[in-house]
C-alpha cells in the first residue's frame, strides 16, 4: 500500500482529486507549491494514518473540513499556509496569510504535541478566554477575562517551539503561561494591540531563539533579566511604550545579532556593556529619550553594519574607530548635544581644558621644585659650612641653625626657561631633571615629577633626598 506521496514544486492544477481519501494507508501527502484550485475534498478526512499533511502555496479556497484533525488523530505536521482560506478555523496548525475571522479555538490545548503553530495575518479574536486554572504553573492574576485576549490554553503547548501570532488583532496582556512553554525558540507577536507589561516568565525561556513584540502598546521597563536570555539572536521590541533604563545585563546577550529597543520611551545613558555584544549587526536606539555619551566600547563591535540613535538627547563626542567608519549623518541625527567630525554633520567638539587636573599638576610640580630647592639648598648650606667648621668645630649647630631660601615657582620658570628642551638632563621612571641658572648666577637642578606616578614619586624623592644630604 501507498504510504508516501511527494508531489511538491509541480505545476499540477485544478481540483483535487476527491479519489486521495482511498489511500488509507498514506503517512505523508505533500502537494504544496503547485496551483490546485477549489476547496479540500472531506474524502481527506478518511486517512486516519496521515501524519503529515502539505497543501500550501496552491489557490484553494472555501472552508475547511470541519473534522480535518480529529479524523487523523496521528497528524503532527499540517501546512495550509498562503491559499484563499475563509470562514472559521477548525482544527488546524499552519494557517498564515489566510483570510480566516472569527473566534479561535479552545481546543489548542489538547494539541499536547504540537509544535508548530502559525496563525500570522489573520483577523483573528478569542472569545473570553478559560482561565488557567487548569494549568499548573499558571498565575491567575495575570489573567485578564476579555474578549481579544490571547488564549490561555497555548500555556498547555509544552512541545511547541514556534509560535506565530503577528498582525491580528490580539488585545491585553501577553499571558504569564507562555513561560510554561520553555521549547519555544520563536515567539512572533508582533503587530497586534497588546497591552501592560511583558511578564517575567519570557526572560526564563532560555532556548528562545527570537522575540518579536513590535508594534504593540506594551509597558513597563526591561528587567535585568532580559540578560538571561544568552541563545537569543533577534530582539525587536520596538514601537511599545517602554519606559526606564536599558539594563547594564544586556550586555550579557553575545549571541544577539539583531537588537530594536527604537520607538519607545527609554531614558537614561546607553550602557557600556553593551559594547560587548560582539556579534551585534543591527543595533536600533531610536526614538528614545536616551541621554549621555555613545560609549567607546562600540568602537570594538565589528559586525556592527546598522546603527541609529537618532531622536534622543545623546551628548559628547561621536566615537570614530571601528564600524563608526561606515556610518553616516542619519545615524545620529536630532541629537543636539553631539560633537564630532564634519561627516557626521554634528558640530565639532571643543577642546575643553580640565582645570582640576591642570590645577593638582601645578601644585604637585610646585611642591617638587620646592622640595628640590630645600634639598639643593640644604646641600649648599651643608657644604659652606662643613668647610668652615673644619676652622672652628661648629658644623652641626650651623647647619641646624640654617634657614632654606625660599625660590618661587616663577623664578623656576626662568631659570629654566619655561623648562626648556636645552636644559633637559635626563628622564627618569617617575620625572624629568633640568638644568637651571638663577638670577645670582646660582646653578640649580630642578626634577619635575610625572603626576601619573604620585605615590611612587614620593618615595623616590625621599630616597634621592638622603642619597643625596649623604654623599656631600
Amino acid at each position: 500500500m501507498l504510504t508516501y506521496l511527494e508531489l511538491r514544486e509541480n505545476n499540477f492544477a485544478g481540483a483535487l482529486p476527491s479519489e486521495i481519501g482511498q489511500l488509507y494507508q498514506l503517512d505523508f501527502l505533500g502537494l504544496t507549491l503547485n496551483t490546485f484550485t477549489g476547496s479540500i475534498p472531506p474524502e481527506l478526512s478518511n486517512i486516519s494514518t496521515l501524519r503529515s499533511l502539505g497543501l500550501a502555496g496552491n489557490d484553494l479556497s472555501g472552508s475547511l473540513p470541519t473534522n480535518l484533525c480529529s479524523a487523523s488523530p496521528l497528524l503532527e505536521t499540517l501546512y495550509l499556509a498562503d491559499n484563499n482560506f475563509i470562514g472559521e478555523i477548525p482544527t488546524s496548525l499552519e494557517l498564515s496569510y489566510n483570510r480566516f475571522t472569527g473566534v479561535a479555538p479552545h481546543f489548542l490545548h489538547n494539541l499536547s504535541l504540537l509544535e508548530h503553530l502559525h496563525l500570522s495575518s489573520n483577523h483573528l479574536r478569542i472569545e473570553p478566554s478559560s482561565s488557567c486554572s487548569t494549568l499548573s504553573y499558571c498565575s491567575q492574576s495575570q489573567i485578564k477575562e476579555e474578549e481579544g485576549a490571547l488564549p490561555s490554553e497555548i500555556g498547555q503547548l509544552y512541545q511547541l517551539d514556534f509560535l506565530g501570532l503577528t498582525l491580528n488583532t490580539f488585545t491585553g496582556p501577553i499571558l504569564e503561561c507562555f513561560g510554561n512553554v520553555t521549547s519555544l525558540r520563536e515567539l512572533h507577536l508582533d503587530s497586534n494591540k497588546l497591552t501592560s507589561s511583558i511578564p517575567s516568565s519570557l526572560w526564563s525561556l532560555m532556548d528562545l531563539i527570537k522575540l518579536e513584540l513590535s508594534q504593540n502598546s506594551l509597558s513597563g521597563t526591561l528587567p535585568p533579566e532580559i540578560g538571561d536570555l544568552v541563545a537569543t539572536v533577534h530582539i525587536n521590541i520596538s514601537m511599545n511604550q517602554l519606559s526606564g533604563s536599558i539594563p547594564r545585563a544586556i550586555g550579557n546577550l553575545q549571541n544577539l545579532v539583531n537588537l530594536s529597543l527604537a520607538h519607545n520611551r527609554l531614558e537614561g545613558s546607553i550602557p557600556v556593556s553593551v559594547g560587548g555584544m560582539i556579534n551585534l549587526v543591527t543595533l536600533d536606539l531610536s526614538y528614545n529619550n536616551l541621554s549621555g555619551p555613545i560609549p567607546k566600547s562600540f568602537e570594538t563591535l565589528k559586525h556592527l553594519d546598522y546603527f541609529n540613535v537618532s531622536f534622543n538627547a545623546l551628548s559628547g563626542e561621536i566615537p570614530t574607530g571601528g564600524p563608526f567608519g561606515n556610518f553616516t549623518k542619519g545615524s545620529f541625527k536630532e541629537n543636539k548635544a553631539l560633537c564630532g567630525i564634519p561627516r557626521f554633520h554634528v558640530p565639532l567638539c571643543r577642546i575643553v581644558p580640565n582645570h582640576r587636573s591642570r590645577r593638582k599638576k601645578v601644585e604637585f610640580a610646585l611642591f617638587s621644585l620646592a622640595g628640590v630647592v630645600v634639598v639643593v639648598s640644604l646641600a649648599f648650606i651643608y657644604k659652606r659650612f662643613r668647610r668652615k667648621g673644619k676652622k672652628d668645630g661648629k658644623i652641626d649647630e650651623q647647619v641646624h641653625s640654617a634657614v632654606p631660601e625660599r625660590i618661587s615657582y616663577y623664578e623656576f620658570l626662568q631659570s629654566t626657561e619655561q623648562f626648556n628642551e636645552s636644559n633637559l638632563l635626563g628622564i627618569g621612571s617617575f620625572g624629568s631633571i633640568y638644568r637651571g641658572v638663577l638670577r645670582d648666577g646660582r646653578v640649580i637642578v630642578v626634577k619635575v615629577f610625572n603626576t601619573q606616578t604620585e605615590a611612587a614619586a614620593f618615595r623616590s624623592f625621599e630616597v634621592e633626598c638622603e642619597v643625596f644630604v649623604t654623599e656631600i
